[in-house]
């Protein structure tokens, strides 16, 4: 069970949205007070090594926020960002250059937020294509025709993300978009995920709720280096 930090400025504005996190049946300390004594650097590493993402409400000032973010990840806490609205694609950059690329917004569904809590930042430095190779096939682990297919699209587009509905065309090859396609992406990318984080990568794909998922860019130089890596 993974362990959640939700920090807020207004617990009654987030009591929806940690009930969501409840549904998932994730343990989650929701603090307003944790705001300020992180700020402080008067929180113990034990306490903060005890949660393994921390998400950070749209209450909380953008400065503050900023701050706070780069305490957390200093105590290796993967960061999430929760927004009223999906940030603008200017906003979208200054976060990623700041190391700040997993966000929700309010309007996020189970299935979203699940996606989201469900992977923690690539770590790229302990990938050996040879090895993480020679334990797929040990384990029998394949990318079905789908997922080859997604990944391949997105390979192609080097880094820069790529619409759902640009996806659908891509994989069912016309061009409807329906829900059901649209629901059957998802569960594509949770697909490739769950596999990779089998094989020991934490991460390979970045969601942009709303807009579509893009390659983290580290990992496409391991894809050019090892194919499909399985």
């Amino acid at each position: 069970m993974k362990r959640i930090l939700l920090l807020t400025e207004n617990i009654l504005v987030d009591e929806s949205f940690q009930k969501k996190l409840q549904i998932l049946n994730l343990e989650v300390f929701t603090s307003a007070t944790f705001i300020k004594e992180i700020e402080d650097d008067r929180v113990p590493a034990y306490m903060l090594n005890y949660f393994q993402i921390a998400i950070l409400s749209e209450t909380i000032a953008e400065a503050k926020a900023d701050r706070i973010a780069a305490i957390l990840k200093k105590a290796n806490i993967d960061v999430v960002r929760k927004f009223d609205q999906f940030p603008c694609e200017e906003l979208e950059l200054k976060y990623i250059n700041k190391g700040q690329q997993n966000w929700l917004n309010n309007g996020a569904t189970i299935e979203d937020i699940r996606e989201r809590i469900s992977s923690s930042p690539l770590e790229h430095s302990s990938i050996d294509v040879l090895r993480i190779k020679e334990k797929a096939q040990q384990q029998n682990i394949h990318l079905t025709k789908r997922e080859r297919k997604l990944l391949e699209r997105l390979s192609l587009a080097e880094g820069q993300t790529v619409s759902r509905e640009d996806l659908c065309h891509y994989i069912w090859e016309d061009k409807q978009v329906t829900q059901s396609r649209l629901s059957a992406l998802s569960a594509i990318v949770q697909g490739i995920s769950k596999k990779n984080q089998q094989l020991g990568i934490q991460r390979s794909i970045h969601t942009f709720w709303g807009r579509g998922y893009s390659y983290d860019k580290e990992f496409i130089k391991l894809l050019k280096k090892g194919d499909y890596l399985f």
